[in-house]
C-alpha cells in the first residue's frame, strides 16, 4: 500500500517539499492538467496528494528566469517571504505498478521503486550523478512525446527490470519520493546556479550600459 508522510528537507537544501491540503489549488491543477489526469485515471492511477515545493530564500531574485519558465508552464506559483519561489503540484499513484505520476507543465514524470532500492524515473531533464540505483528515461524536448507515449516506454522498462529479477516495492511513500527528488535537485544544482549567474551577468551588463549612457548624456549636457 502506498503511504503518505509530511516530510521536510533540511533548510540548506535547494527546496523544501511538504504536503499541502488546499482543495481550491487541487481543483485548479486538476482543471489545468485535465487531459493528462484523464489518461492517468484510465490507466488505473488515483489521486495521491498535493504538495508544495519552496525554493530557498531570495530565489526569485537569483533565479528569475526559472520563475518565468514555471509561469509559462501553467503551474501555480506563489512568492513567499523572503522572496522564495513556491509552487504546487499534484501526484497520482498506481498501486498495481507501484508508480507515482508527478503532474506538471511538461506532462507527467513517472517514478517506480523496486525492492532493492532501484528507482526508474521517466520524463526528467535532470540527472543523478554517480548513482546507478536511479535509472532515467530522459525528457526529449525535440520529440515532445505525449504522456501516453512516456507511460508506455516506462511500462516497457518496468517489464524489462522485472524480467531481470527485480520486484516492485509497493510500500513506497511520499517520504521515499521526496528523497529521490532531493537527489535530482543535488544533481541539477550546478545547472541551476549557472542559470542564476547568467541572469545576473546580463542584469549587471545592462545596468553598466545604462549608467554609462547616463554619464555620457550628463557630460554632454
Amino acid at each position: 500500500m502506498f503511504s503518505k508522510f509530511a516530510w521536510r528537507m533540511e533548510e540548506n537544501a535547494l527546496a523544501i517539499y511538504k504536503l499541502a491540503y488546499d482543495k481550491e489549488i487541487t481543483d485548479e491543477l486538476r482543471r489545468r492538467f485535465a487531459s493528462d489526469i484523464s489518461f492517468l485515471e484510465k490507466e488505473g492511477f488515483r489521486y495521491s496528494s498535493l504538495h508544495q515545493e519552496v525554493i530557498y530564500p531570495f530565489s526569485l531574485v537569483f533565479f528569475f528566469p526559472i520563475y518565468i519558465a514555471m509561469r509559462m508552464g501553467d503551474e501555480i506559483i506563489k512568492i513567499e517571504p523572503p522572496l522564495r519561489i513556491s509552487s504546487f503540484h499534484i501526484t497520482y499513484a498506481s498501486q498495481a505498478d507501484a508508480t507515482y505520476a508527478y503532474v506538471y507543465g511538461l506532462g507527467c514524470k513517472f517514478y517506480t521503486n523496486f525492492s532493492d532500492g532501484t528507482w526508474l524515473v521517466s520524463n526528467t531533464q535532470l540527472e543523478v550523478r554517480n548513482d546507478k540505483s536511479v535509472i532515467i528515461l530522459k525528457y526529449e524536448p525535440d520529440m515532445l512525446p505525449s504522456t501516453e507515449v512516456i507511460w508506455k516506454r516506462h511500462q516497457e522498462k518496468i517489464s524489462e527490470l522485472l524480467a531481470q529479477g527485480k520486484y516492485l516495492n509497493e510500500q513506497v511513500s511520499f517520504n521515499d519520493w521526496v528523497r529521490v527528488e532531493q537527489r535530482f535537485d543535488q544533481g541539477g544544482m550546478w545547472s541551476i546556479i549557472k542559470t542564476g549567474l547568467t541572469w545576473w551577468a546580463i542584469v549587471i551588463a545592462v545596468l553598466y550600459w545604462l549608467i554609462n549612457k547616463v554619464i555620457a548624456l550628463t557630460g554632454s549636457g
